[in-house]
């Protein structure tokens, strides 16, 4: 429902057609519009008037102001002489048949329509037929799925057969195995039998080697005692001799004999010397005193010499006869040693050869282990290769059932999938005709929808032709506001006297320079930050939605410090009434009052009044053009933090309860 503003002079009705506020509201929208600018005038009448006597300042600024308006005044009227010229006999003014365009639009929905309403029975024939064809695919897949199933069963039988045949072989193999090793067992415990009397034999042998060994040892160690005790008395007696010796004592029997041979040498030479010497007469019994006497001297003399030397050559032959005896009894200790280490040799040997035997007997019982071991083994690796055969024909079986259930599995694979791929057609079959429908539809739409676009085109040339009408016409409206303020600021300072008077309305002046202001004020949508409805508001979630429909305590995306953040609605406005205009950057736009504050590429905030051509948004986004769209219902929000939000892709300031004076 759509309401467009109209010549504010008077002629259409602005509220023709359908509208979209009550009574009371368009009410007092004629009255917003229109009550501002209107200056009642009507008949004669009686009046009480105020006679005033302003000051000389208020004379000399309201003669400023009458000079100012005899100089502005042409240029208002030349303004408003152009704005009805910019309007007469534009689009602005002509009234557009709203009634056949609307009419031409509700028989293209209608048609639109019932094209949609024709979709439902191809829709329904579509599911219909993928229906049935899906229902028989699910009765094949049932009675191929059955099928296999009883396939499988079967290999079931083969594979207990296989086990039962491999068990029954593996046991015959165990006991083969047992019955080995038993025997094994049997020839070992043989064998170990033997070593054992082999070990015997060779312990008694070495035992009686043992006793000889100890005997002769016994035998030894006897003449070596007894050799000792020789050597020990014969050392005793050179010891003895030498001692004697020593003393200067020779043996008697060595003393005898010595003397015995020096008596006999004397005898034996002297007495014949004498006598061969008395026979010749030579010898008297002087002489021969006196060479007896020197015989005996010299006898004695050599007996003295030859003392010592007897001693040392009795005491040789004492050490000689002691080391004869010596050397004897060492030759009798080695002989007995001798004899000891032959003995000994000889038990050694035959324990050695015992040692030997025991070996051999120990080699000839492991040699025969061996074998019984061999022999297990040999048996053993029979049974267990029968047991490998038994073993590789239940794989064999099972493989060959696995196979075959493979191969079931597969050809129930390949018709299940051939089954699926026939279903999916029947869906395939269904999406396409539900797709085209749905293409179908969304063409019906675009009908639908476009069925709207003349009345909305229509409205936007007719409002595009209006606009610079108003604003010339607003222009004129301004041009006298300069001077308000300074008589307004020295009102009330004269005397004041009151007459009665005859009045027929308002005066010209006063009409200009006054009651417009307000208009203009309003015009500019002073005290508002808002939008109008059908704003998009993006929400913390990133989803969109329309100002109006916007409670608080929802969460809409603000923008603060260079990012966006999620804020909370604090409070929405209650919806008033003001001039919107639409403003263009880049491909984005939207509707707002003039005061609305938008973000800059600078980072700052700038009320849409103040916005020029070129000027760079935020997102480096150029304005383009900005122009006038009515008076309509506007919202806003207040947030928290830093009071923003994000209004059509614009982040924009929110206002406040002060802001929006409630």
């Amino acid at each position: 429902m759509i309401w467009k503003q109209r010549d504010p002079w008077g002629g259409e009705n602005p509220y023709e057609g359908e509208y979209w506020c009550g009574q009371e509201e368009k009410d007092a929208g004629i009255k917003r519009i229109y009550g501002h600018m209107v200056r009642l005038k009507g008949g004669s009448s009686t009046t009480v008037t105020n006679s005033y006597t302003p000051t000389a300042g208020e004379q000399q600024l309201s003669q400023a102001s009458a000079d100012y308006a005899r100089k502005v005044a042409p240029n208002a009227y030349y303004l408003n002489d152009l704005a009805r010229n910019l309007l007469q006999n534009s689009l602005g003014a002509v009234q557009v048949d709203y009634n056949t365009m609307n009419s031409n639009a509700q028989k293209q929905i209608a048609s639109a329509m019932g094209g949609m309403a024709g979709l439902l029975g191809s829709n329904n024939g579509a599911t219909a037929a993928a229906n049935g064809a899906l229902g028989n695919i699910s009765g094949q897949m049932g009675a191929l799925a059955a099928k296999n199933a009883g396939r499988l069963g079967a290999l079931s039988g083969m594979y207990q057969n296989a086990a039962t045949g491999a068990n029954a072989a593996l046991s015959r193999a165990g006991n083969t195995i047992g019955q080995a090793a038993g025997a094994a067992n049997r020839a070992i415990g043989s064998a170990g039998g033997m070593i054992g009397q082999s070990a015997n034999a060779a312990n008694n042998v070495l035992m009686r080697s043992g006793n000889v060994i100890g005997q002769a040892a016994n035998a030894a160690n006897g003449s070596l005692a007894r050799a000792g005790t020789v050597m020990g008395q014969s050392a005793n007696a050179a010891n003895g001799l030498l001692g004697s010796l020593a003393n200067g004592t020779l043996p008697a029997g060595y003393q005898r004999n010595m003397e015995n041979s020096i008596r006999s040498a004397l005898t034996n030479t002297m007495g014949r010397t004498l006598s061969d010497l008395g026979s010749r007469g030579v010898l008297n019994s002087s002489v021969t005193t006196g060479a007896m006497n020197d015989i005996q001297r010299n006898a004695a003399d050599e007996v003295a010499r030859q003392y010592q030397s007897n001693i040392g050559q009795v005491a040789g032959l004492a050490q000689q006869q002691n080391a004869n005896i010596m050397n004897a009894a060492g030759a009798q200790a080695n002989l007995t040693q001798q004899q000891n280490a032959n003995l000994t040799n000889a038990a050694n040997a035959q324990a050695g050869f015992a040692q030997q035997a025991n070996a051999n007997q120990m080699n000839a019982a492991g040699a025969l282990a061996n074998l019984a071991q061999q022999q297990n083994a040999n048996m053993a690796n029979a049974a267990n290769a029968q047991a490998g055969f038994a073993q590789q024909q239940h794989a064999n079986t099972t493989g060959l059932a696995g196979n075959l259930g493979n191969l079931y599995n597969t050809q129930y694979t390949q018709l299940s999938n051939t089954l699926g791929q026939q279903a999916n057609m029947a869906q395939q079959q269904l999406s396409n005709t539900q797709g085209n429908s749905a293409a179908n539809a969304g063409i019906y739409q675009n009908l639908i929808h476009s069925a709207a676009n003349p009345l909305a085109t229509a409205a936007a040339a007719q409002e595009a032709a209006q606009n610079p009408a108003f604003n010339a016409w607003r222009a004129s409206l301004g041009l006298g506001g300069a001077t308000t303020n300074a008589l307004a600021g020295i009102a009330g300072k004269g005397t004041s006297t009151q007459t009665t008077t005859n009045s027929g309305g308002g005066n010209f002046f006063t009409g200009l320079l006054g009651g417009v202001l307000g208009g203009g004020a309003q015009a500019l949508g002073a005290g508002f930050f808002c939008f109008p409805p059908g704003t998009k508001i993006k929400m913390a979630d990133g989803t969109q939605k329309s100002i109006e429909h916007i409670d608080t305590g929802e969460r809409v995306m603000s923008y603060a410090d260079g990012v966006e953040k999620e804020a909370e609605v604090l409070h929405t406005m209650q919806r008033h009434y003001a001039d919107v205009y639409n403003i263009i950057a880049g491909s984005d736009h939207t509707s707002a009052t003039l005061t609305q504050p938008f973000l800059m590429a600078d980072g700052t905030y700038r009320a849409l009044a103040d916005l020029r051509m070129g000027d760079l948004l935020h997102g480096k986004k150029a304005v383009q053009g900005i122009v006038y769209s009515g008076e309509r219902p506007v919202h806003d929000l207040e947030v928290s933090g830093a009071n923003t939000y994000i209004a059509d892709g614009f982040p924009v300031k929110g206002g406040d309860r002060a802001t929006w004076q409630e």
